[in-house]
């Protein structure tokens, strides 16, 4: 038998374009189940949910509609990243062009390669670590860098956190490779950190839209005092 629209629809909500007009815990209900709404209760939020996996509590048909979620999200993140081509001109765009690293439970640390117009060539994962840091050798970059033929470049990472704010390690690592970048003529544009929900905070930005590395030395070794 055919379910109406209105079989659906939780009570007091529209039968047309009810979903429009959903809480969070209503569209969970419909879509996964009721145990759903406590556990993204207990995880700390829908992004939180998404990043660490079903919690070990809920029953096992729970958890699988939670990882079909998850991972229909996260498809979902990769169809909107940025195709080559495209100018990346704002914090906004780079974290379009790496969207699924704000469902991601660890760090990974990726480079935007650019053409002379700022137009996206090719985006390279550089690194994954852990929840809270990640290292990688900053000869790879620029090897890469060379290799795609790039005019400049812009660095970025996630914090799986949901806060943006660059750590004092994030700070020396930016003024590091900006003062290398000069030396091969390829530019670092901007290091963007991605937090929850797309959240950014751009070193660029932060300083004036220009990674002088003198300028973030100073701004750095500030915000370490």
């Amino acid at each position: 038998m055919t379910r109406s629209a209105a079989s659906f629809s939780p009570p007091g909500l529209p039968a047309l374009d009810w979903a429009s007009h959903a809480r969070l815990d209503q569209l969970l209900a419909v879509l996964i189940g009721e145990p759903a709404i406590s556990a993204v209760q207990r995880a700390g939020g829908l992004a939180r949910l998404l990043r660490d996996r079903a919690p070990a509590e809920v029953d096992d048909v729970t958890r699988a509609r939670l990882d079909a979620f998850r991972e229909l999200a996260l498809r979902w993140f990769l169809d909107r990243r940025v195709p080559p081509g495209v100018p990346i001109s704002s914090p906004a765009a780079v974290a379009g062009a790496l969207a699924d690293l704000a469902l991601l439970d660890h760090e990974e640390i990726w480079v935007l390669f650019l053409d002379a117009r700022h137009r996206l060539l090719s985006r390279e994962r550089l690194a994954a670590g852990g929840p809270s840091s990640v290292e990688f050798r900053q000869s790879l970059l620029f090897r890469r860098a060379l290799l795609a033929g790039a005019s400049s470049m812009i660095l970025a990472h996630n914090h799986p956190s949901g806060d943006p704010a660059p750590s004092p390690n994030d700070r020396a690592l930016t003024v590091g490779i900006s003062t290398a970048a000069t030396l091969i003529d390829i530019p670092l544009l901007d290091h963007v950190i991605i937090g929850a929900g797309g959240c950014t905070y751009s070193f660029a930005q932060a300083h004036y839209g220009r990674l002088d590395p003198d300028t973030l030395k100073l701004a750095s070794d500030a915000a370490s005092s």
